[in-house]
């Protein structure tokens, strides 16, 4: 157990020193500029309207799961796991339309002072980064489901992937299109849930297409 804390600890250390270093590969490629405007905003939409409600949630799960698993099996607690996932998932569909449909004023609430092609060019990207909601609804579920099992290590990595995909997209992105930004940091969200459901998996999980109110 100590050594999963300490092995813990050192991710988290390696994926905020990622995260420092996404920001300053940002900075050194687009600089204070309409375009890192424009991305910056493009990100916080979509953790704003949707991560709360499925982090809150989540945090529901853990208890939920344990005293299905302890009364009525793994057969049932994995059941109940596909409902809540299927249930999220439709969540972020109408999350996603949502945001489509009110695009502008959306931006415009989040970041009032922005205009002409910054405006543009946050809508744009707003309405590519807005599905990474799927990856992050499953995401805050099925770590949930590692640490029940008693694997804290995995969900404790899951920022690597998110920081080194985000830095490849900028990269590329000053040598290709400015849209492969936005659709990097969607990436990035799939690599997290990428990494996690071999082991969620592993833990026994099987997916199921229910929808039980």
């Amino acid at each position: 157990m100590k050594r999963a804390a300490l092995l813990v600890m050192i991710i988290t250390i390696l994926s905020k020193f990622l995260g420092f270093g996404r920001d300053i590969v940002l900075s050194y490629v687009y600089g204070a500029s309409a375009i890192t405007d424009a991305y910056l905003i493009s990100q916080t939409i979509p953790a704003v309207v949707f991560s709360f409600i499925s982090a809150g949630i989540a945090t529901g799960f853990i208890p939920m799961y344990s005293r299905i698993l302890k009364k009525q099996g793994k057969s049932e607690a994995n059941k109940f796991t596909s409902n809540l996932s299927n249930a999220l998932l439709i969540l972020a569909s109408l999350v996603v339309a949502f945001v489509f449909l009110f695009t502008e004023p959306i931006v415009k609430l989040f970041a009032s002072g922005f205009d002409g092609e910054t405006l543009h060019l946050a809508i744009n990207f707003t309405r590519i980064s807005v599905f990474g909601v799927y990856f992050t609804a499953l995401l805050n579920i099925f770590s949930g489901f590692l640490r029940l099992h008693k694997n804290y290590v995995i969900p404790a990595f899951v920022g690597v992937p998110l920081n080194l995909v985000n830095m490849i997209a900028l990269i590329l992105s000053a040598k290709t299109n400015l849209y492969v930004l936005a659709s990097g940091a969607v990436l990035a969200a799939a690599s997290q849930l990428v990494l996690l459901f071999p082991f969620v998996h592993k833990s026994g999980y099987r997916h199921q297409p229910i929808l039980n109110p």
